[in-house]
């Protein structure tokens, strides 16, 4: 495996126009912003006390610096810079020759059914401290706004959850997702 580097310019200096390319939104307490390669660190700690599944870190460094494959936000509490939450989708979620090999059947029938037009939230977290505040809304939200925006529009946004992780279907449920097929582990 080859080294990866961080290619990002630092939100924290004084060129607005910089920071404002980061920034999605703010208010007194948090700050929802494109992540970068910096935040690679905290995602993976938060990702270790929320997945059951382990994530090497060059999956988010690869993610936070690649803006055309992965749409990646995170909420940052505004003065401690603490990631309260994050989230990574591909929001071109698409049919391709490497990827193919990868899908389960009703992925690709769900990439058929929308014309390979969909986007798909690959991590969502948010930490247990920072939980019923809204948060992952705020994430899901940000998705959907920036869906809106793009040029190729996808027509729907799917993610996996653990058929016994009844606390995150409810949440999906409430934020307007519905139960489509069910995969074989």
């Amino acid at each position: 495996m080859g080294n990866r580097s961080c290619h990002s310019t630092d939100i924290n200096n004084n060129n607005n126009n910089t920071t404002n390319n980061y920034i999605i939104s703010q208010n007194d307490d948090e700050i929802l912003r494109h992540l970068t390669c910096r935040d690679a660190v905290k995602a993976k700690e938060l990702s270790v006390i929320s997945f059951p599944v382990y994530y090497p870190m060059h999956y988010f460094v690869d993610s936070f610096n690649n803006k055309k494959l992965y749409f990646s936000v995170g909420i940052l509490s505004k003065f401690e810079q603490d990631l309260l939450g994050f989230m990574i989708a591909l929001p071109n979620y698409t049919e391709d020759e490497f990827r193919m090999q990868f899908y389960s059947e009703p992925e690709k029938a769900l990439i058929n059914r929308f014309n390979s037009k969909i986007a798909y939230i690959a991590s969502i977290a948010v930490h247990p401290k920072s939980m019923r505040r809204g948060y992952g809304t705020i994430l899901i939200n940000a998705l959907i706004d920036a869906c809106m925006k793009w040029e190729s529009k996808p027509g729907a946004i799917f993610l996996h959850v653990k058929s016994d992780n009844e606390k995150a279907i409810k949440f999906y449920e409430k934020t307007g997702f519905i139960q489509d097929s069910f995969i074989k582990e």
